[in-house]
């Protein structure tokens, strides 16, 4: 399954039951989706969860209008949301959603992890622990540091 279609699916769920929240709340974060509008729908719908908010119909119709900004119109929200309704025809599929974006995110982590080495010259043992430390980081569902670059 696509990653668009796994994230579209999760969002989906979560707008058809979003007491489904308290099932992903701690399992998914905001950076392991891949797409800009779902980490931007999923980053409101954590905000709206963190605040007590009722994530309702009425909330999704605001919804669009107050993500619009230069790069995205409200109507293409508007139709992102709907193509998460319509990826998510009920919550039974949201432990295999988030399975699979979860998954989908170590993967694309390990290979960034991993692109930075391969253009590393002498490669050195130290860059191998922080390799393989990273990735043991990664399998423990920990955040990491992305921004490293071996010398």
């Amino acid at each position: 399954m696509a990653s668009k279609e796994v994230e579209q699916g999760l969002l989906g769920c979560l707008m058809l039951d979003f007491n489904c929240m308290y099932q992903v709340y701690d399992l998914i974060r905001v950076e392991m989706f891949e797409g800009k509008y779902s980490q931007n729908v999923y980053a409101k719908m954590v905000e709206c969860f963190e605040s007590g908010k009722q994530f309702d119909e009425q909330y999704l119709e605001a919804l669009a209008r107050t993500m619009a900004d230069d790069f995205h119109t409200e109507n293409e929200y508007r139709q992102f949301i709907s193509d998460c309704y319509v990826a998510a025809t009920s919550t039974v599929m949201l432990d295999n959603y988030v399975g699979l974006l979860v998954e989908d995110y170590k993967n694309r982590a390990a290979h960034n992890i991993l692109k930075k080495f391969v253009t590393v010259k002498d490669l050195k043992s130290e860059h191998i622990d922080k390799v393989i430390t990273q990735l043991e980081e990664l399998q423990r569902g920990k955040e990491v540091e992305e921004d490293y670059v071996p010398n």
